[in-house]
């Protein structure tokens, strides 16, 4: 699972790597109309997961399980709109609500119980890792850092 990858899925992170490079310049660019410093290292952390992903070709289902999480932005978005448009009490917010509601739970909460049972559960995996300018050892824990 740690080392699948194919063209298919380095398009998808490609596109989500230039997804968070986009709003990140808008994030800039109105800086901090659109979010301070938090929605900077949101997104910096966020472009430096799917770069090293790409680049190592690793880990790529962990990327997008987290990623899956943005799932839920469009309805948070919507809510915003809504309450800035005075629609608090329309049959749409209520909707949204649910909807919401029911995304996060399935996108923030029980993925992230499988996410992290699923790390938890193949953690001895992790030391086959070969990050670059990193060795491991596949029999133990040692860390040695190769020199260049």
């Amino acid at each position: 699972m740690i080392n699948r990858t194919s063209a298919f899925s380095d398009s998808i992170l490609g596109i989500s790597a230039g997804y968070f490079l986009a709003d990140l310049a808008m994030i800039f660019y109105y800086f901090p109309a659109l979010g301070g410093t938090q929605y900077v290292l949101h997104h910096g952390l966020s472009m430096f997961a799917i770069v090293q992903s790409l680049l190592s070709g690793q880990a790529q289902m962990y990327i997008f399980m987290v990623l899956f999480t943005e799932s839920t932005t469009p309805c948070v978005n919507l809510r915003w709109y809504l309450d800035v448009a005075g629609q608090k009490n329309s049959q749409l917010y209520v909707c949204n609500g649910v909807a919401l509601f029911l995304g996060w739970l399935v996108a923030r909460i029980l993925l992230f119980l499988f996410f992290f049972y699923h790390m938890f559960s193949h953690f001895d995996l992790d030391s086959c890792i070969n990050w670059p300018y990193l060795t491991r050892s596949c029999f133990g824990n040692n860390i040695f850092v190769s020199s260049i």
